[in-house]
């Protein structure tokens, strides 16, 4: 009898991601199940985002950002603080619906295509894992935490 074999490559390319997902619900002091509603999730997808399992959805990343104030840099990169504003903590956060980010038309017009089409979305988001994994070291040199070149 075969047993089924996880992708394991996938679930660790998601892996450092998961992992800061889980410090960000940690610093503000909500369970898996707030955290869940507050970003307008199931909590089983949010645990598996959690865990690593689950890619974040576009809506997923654009609520950490905008009612969390996540950094983008440090969620996807680890570069830089976890919030971009000053701390915050969770009686200061607001949760009334915040408004959409502001990105230029092509963009907007890409992430409304995303939430509709979710083949679009996990094709955009694989080429985003792979380009991350094939260019680490341009990323690097780009956040200026290249060692070779002596940079920080």
């Amino acid at each position: 009898m075969r047993t089924k074999r996880r992708n394991r490559t996938n679930l660790l390319s998601r892996a450092p991601i998961a992992g800061r997902l889980r410090l960000v619900r940690k610093h503000f002091g909500f369970s898996q199940d707030q955290m869940a509603k507050y970003l307008g999730c199931s909590r089983e997808t949010f645990g598996k985002n959690e865990r690593g399992y689950y890619m974040l959805t576009i809506d997923t990343v654009a609520a950490l950002y905008t009612k969390l104030g996540v950094s983008m840099e440090w969620l996807l990169f680890n570069h830089g603080p976890m919030l971009r504003n000053s701390e915050k903590t969770k009686s200061e956060l607001k949760l009334e619906t915040q408004a959409e980010m502001s990105f230029p038309d092509e963009l907007n017009e890409m992430i409304s295509m995303m939430k509709n089409v979710p083949f679009l979305r996990y094709a955009v988001m694989g080429y985003y894992q792979k380009f991350k994994l094939e260019n680490k070291h341009t990323i690097l040199q780009a956040l200026g935490q290249d060692k070779t070149t002596g940079n920080e």
